[in-house]
């Protein structure tokens, strides 16, 4: 009953484009994993496996490491195996506060240790693409990790064709806005992600539009970063946006 002969199924948790998302149990390694489980027969195999192939090769610690990729003969169906990080998403902290922005100071460190990965990433030719509230993890011990480096593109299709360096700009920027507002600002389709019901606000402007007490220069970056779906003077690189972001850490 073990998949790849070393995985126990523990939980599903989500279903999207013909994959299965399950927590399970590393038999060997004795820790907790997360297993994406997709029929060989879906169209979208070799997009699937190449994208997880271009994530495992970020070493970060910001980032929810792939760590196996293979095929179970058993169930036909490829494999990809990442770690299981303990903590919340910011899915679920945008859920338990209520709609209340969060403390400014974690606000930007959330924002600011993704734009460090991502800067990383983009350096290696490596982007996510459809970072939405699920993409981002606090960890237990206060950390932030992202998770679908490149996957979650092939199944949310959110970026497209687009600029995938915009895309992930954009992200940022809606991350930040989120920390400082209590709301996502752009629209997520329900079933896709949770904490989507936060989500319904369209392309966000200012974060001072919807909160009060946002300082200016954290109003005109957030802005900035959002310009790529607004219109405006934006963030040409990651690492543009990462700079402004450690000024303000």
């Amino acid at each position: 009953d073990l998949v790849l002969g070393r995985y126990a199924l523990v939980e599903g948790i989500g279903f999207n484009r013909g994959t299965a998302l399950w927590q399970a149990w590393d038999q060997f390694a004795d820790v907790a994993v997360r297993l994406r489980m997709t029929p060989m027969n879906s169209p979208i195999i070799p997009m699937l496996r190449g994208a997880a192939e271009r994530a495992r090769t970020i070493r970060d610690e910001h980032a929810v490491q792939v760590t196996e990729i293979a095929i179970d003969r058993a169930l036909d169906a490829l494999v990809i195996v990442s770690e299981f990080s303990k903590g919340l998403t910011l899915a679920d902290i945008l859920v338990i506060e209520g709609g209340r922005p969060l403390l400014t100071s974690d606000a930007v460190t959330i924002a600011h240790e993704v734009s460090q990965l991502l800067t990383r990433a983009h350096a290696a030719g490596i982007h996510h693409g459809s970072i939405t509230p699920d993409s981002v993890v606090v960890t237990l011990d206060g950390d932030v990790q992202l998770a679908g480096l490149e996957v979650d593109e092939v199944l949310l299709r959110h970026s497209g064709g687009n600029d995938r360096e915009r895309a992930d700009i954009h992200a940022v920027g809606a991350i930040l806005f989120s920390g400082l507002t209590g709301r996502w600002p752009d629209v997520i389709d329900e079933l896709e992600t949770a904490g989507s019901q936060l989500g319904n606000w369209g392309n966000a402007t200012r974060p001072s539009q919807v909160a009060t007490g946002v300082p200016p220069d954290l109003d005109e970056l957030t802005f900035r970063a959002l310009a790529s779906a607004t219109g405006g003077e934006c963030f040409n690189t990651m690492a543009d946006l990462e700079a402004a972001l450690a000024a303000c850490v």
